[in-house]
Formats: structure tokens, sequence, C-alpha cells
């Protein structure tokens, strides 16, 4: 009988640690196109800030966030002149155009210049009328409805968003296609960052608190800060979204020292990208270095 009892007891144990381990690494599954979504628009005007270079679905990024009920993107692109005439013609977008830093560490420039734009745009954000401003990057989608903000305590004047990290197939129709999601809060699993996005009123005393946060008078912490429910709205990664995003986007990177960056999957795609940019260079460009001028054809 005490044999059973322990077997009994063993039994629920590791029942128990399966299911905890089953809910620490939690699948968030989205259940609708993201592309057909239809809610109903908050009356307060909502802005989003976003920071890009060489984006991918760039069209389907900004249907899925007008229909959500975002009135104004602020937009600084780098790196890509080609997509200055296509957004010019977007009525709801304005627009900074640049570049990317060409001598440091893109890395950790790259925090810098976000932190300096997003403080730029807050003062832009209030003389559109803006309510609420989204730090919202171009490879993210706010999913959830946006109403919330019409009846928000006025006491709030920083927002903070769970965010769940893009898991892929083989074969996706798009960047946005897939619906599987890890829940970083309650995973060790997720690639890239953890800690949530952000949003605030667009009023007198906030600012950038980097790049996932904003502040209020010096404090992004305390009962100003409103953490909105995880079933109310969400960030969606999706992080590298396909083999050519993620040879754009680290293989920028590995033109520079990195030696602060934390994650992993970062460290790991650099050296991967460095080595590949070495076959690359080797059979595409310095092959010829020893062929007679007799055999190359220049083209005028």
């Amino acid at each position: 009988m005490f044999n059973l009892i322990l077997i009994i007891l063993i039994f629920i144990t590791l029942y128990s640690l399966y299911k905890k381990r089953r809910e620490y690494e939690e699948y968030y599954y989205l259940d609708e196109g993201f592309s057909n979504i239809s809610v109903t628009k908050p009356n307060s005007t909502v802005g989003l800030i976003t920071f890009m270079r060489k984006p991918i679905d760039l069209p389907l990024w900004l249907k899925h966030h007008r229909n959500l009920g975002v009135t104004k993107f602020f937009i600084r692109v780098e790196d890509t002149p080609e997509l200055e005439p296509y957004l010019k013609n977007q009525k709801d977008v304005w627009l900074e155009m640049s570049e990317s830093d060409k001598t440091g560490n893109n890395y950790q420039t790259l925090f810098d210049r976000q932190i300096v734009f997003i403080n730029k745009i807050l003062g832009v954000a209030k003389s559109h009328n803006i309510n609420f401003v989204f730090n919202v990057d171009v490879d993210e989608l706010l999913h959830g409805s946006l109403n919330f903000l019409d009846t928000l305590d006025q006491k709030y004047n920083c927002l903070t968003i769970e965010n769940v990290e893009a898991v892929y197939n083989e074969n996706e129709e798009s960047c946005f296609s897939t619906n599987k999601f890890l829940r970083c809060s309650k995973t060790d699993k997720c690639r890239a960052y953890v800690n949530g996005k952000s949003a605030a009123r667009a009023i007198d005393g906030i600012a950038s608190s980097g790049v996932h946060r904003f502040n209020y008078n010096n404090n992004h912490e305390g009962p100003h800060v409103y953490e909105v429910p995880y079933e109310q709205l969400k960030i969606l990664h999706f992080d590298s979204c396909s083999i050519g995003s993620w040879f754009e986007k680290f293989y920028h990177l590995s033109k520079n020292k990195k030696d602060n960056i934390p994650f992993p999957y970062y460290k790991d795609s650099i050296k991967a990208l460095e080595q590949t940019y070495q076959v690359y260079k080797k059979y595409t460009m310095d092959y010829v270095n020893d062929v007679s001028q007799d055999l190359l054809f220049i083209r005028e």
C-alpha cells in the first residue's frame, strides 16, 4: 500500500512539473488573419514612432495599424532612399530620411539615434494633436484593441506592453503570416528582447527611457505606469522573418565592433554572416584578381 501511495505521489509531482513547464513555454496563437482584422477604432488619436532600415512588407505593416486606428506614422528611414517616394505619398506619414552609422558600433549607436528620434517626435506629435504614441518597430505588430485608451485613467501617462516572438515554418506567405508565437515573459527561449515595449501620452514631461520604455518626469516606474493586460494588447515581434531579412540585419551589424551585444542569437548570426561574406567575396569579387585583362569585359 505504501508503494502504491509513493507511486501516485511521484506521478502527481511529475505531472505538476510537466504542466508547469508547459505553462512556462506558453505558445500564443494568432487566431485571425492580421490583414483582415476588424475592430472598433478608438476616438483617441494614436501615433506610431518607427525607426526602420530596409523593411519587408511595409505596406502590410501600415495597413494593419491603420485598421487598428493608428492615425499618424512618425517614421525615420535609414539607408533606404528608394522608399522616399512611396512614403511621401502616404498622407498619414511624417517622414525623416537619413543614413546609419558608417564608422562606429552600429548596435549601440542605433539605440542612441532611436532615443534622439523618439524624443524629437514627442514634440512633433503634440503639434499634430496626437493623444498617445507607441514605439513600434517595422518587424512588430500591435495586436488587440486600442479602445481602452479612450477610458484610460488620466493618472496613467506611460504604458507597458508585453511582447511575443514569432516562430516560423519553412513556407510563410509573408513576414507576418505565421500564427505561432512564444510568450517571452513565460519562457527563456525567445531569441531577442523579452521586456516588452511601451506607449505614452503625448504630453509635457514624457521622454524616452531607452528604446523600450518612456518616462514621466524622469521616472519610468510608479503609479503613473499602466501595465496593459496581455489579453487586451500585445506586441507581435517578427524578428528575422526570412533568410533575406536575417542576412540584411546581421550583415549590417557585422560591419562594426559589437562586443556589447547581449543576445547569443545575435552573436552567432553575426559570426555566421562574417564567414558567409568571406565566401561570397572570395568567389564573386576576388577570384578575378589573377585573371588577365584580355579575358575581362568592362561594360561602359
